[in-house]
């Protein structure tokens, strides 16, 4: 069914130092559904432990599941990539109107760990 996906990205935690310089990355989340539609954040400056609390809403159709969570470190010439993950919200199609709270575990080269993203997410038929 169609409807509209509200996300509140609520914060990261233990995010990698890809500047290398004690804890001093720049990060902003971009999330994304199927590779389709995209929102970022905004850019939380000096912290490997950001704090968001920023809302984003997605227009599903009946064959859209997948929420992509990629984190940057904002730098003046390119920016470095922290981890990415995806979650599955199948789990909320079934479930319309209820708030559901995520904690997904941002990978770096598939394998190593980056750090945490916290989210909130629910799903509004239309």
């Amino acid at each position: 069914m169609p409807g509209v996906l509200h996300v509140t990205l609520i914060s990261a935690s233990g995010l990698s130092d890809t500047d290398g310089i004690g804890n001093k990355s720049d990060p902003y989340i971009r999330l994304s559904v199927d590779s389709d539609q995209y929102q970022q954040s905004t850019t939380k400056s000096g912290t490997v432990n950001p704090m968001y609390n920023e809302k984003f809403q997605f227009f599903v159709n009946n064959d859209q599941h997948t929420l992509y969570v990629e984190c940057k470190d904002h730098d003046t010439v390119k920016d470095d990539k922290i981890g990415k993950a995806k979650l599955d919200f199948r789990e909320l199609l079934s479930a319309p109107g209820r708030e559901q709270d995520f904690v997904v575990e941002l990978k770096r080269h598939l394998i190593k760990s980056a750090g945490r993203v916290n989210l909130r997410a629910q799903f509004v038929p239309q």
